[in-house]
């Protein structure tokens, strides 16, 4: 038995860092880190080009990005919504998340 379960540790160890379908980020949301690192000063079209699922794109006469959302998968799996607003030259100057900061659950 414990020879079987030495076999399969690699293969635990992948799976436990993977994403599925039931739990965690997917690929149409962003996760808890990659909403943090979105910081005043970055421009709407390298977001977009990162992540291009952006939900409910408004943009100005000049076409140019004023704001956009996501969907944020925080390190609870729950789900929240962040806004990102813009200036007039498409540059991120506003971060609007709905949800509370938390934090992974400890391991045990």
């Amino acid at each position: 038995m414990l020879t079987a379960m030495r076999r399969l540790l690699p293969l635990l160890v992948v799976l436990a860092g993977c994403s599925t379908p039931f739990r965690g980020p997917t690929t149409d949301s962003l996760t808890f880190a990659q909403m943090q690192s979105l910081n005043p000063g970055i421009s709407a079209e390298w977001i977009l080009s990162e992540y291009p699922f952006a939900r409910d794109i408004r943009r100005g006469p000049n076409g140019r990005v004023q704001q956009m959302g996501y969907i944020v998968t925080d390190p609870l799996d729950d789900t929240r919504a962040v806004l990102l607003v813009f200036d007039a030259n498409g540059i991120l100057v506003e971060k609007r998340y709905g949800g509370p900061i938390v934090r992974p659950p400890e391991q045990q």
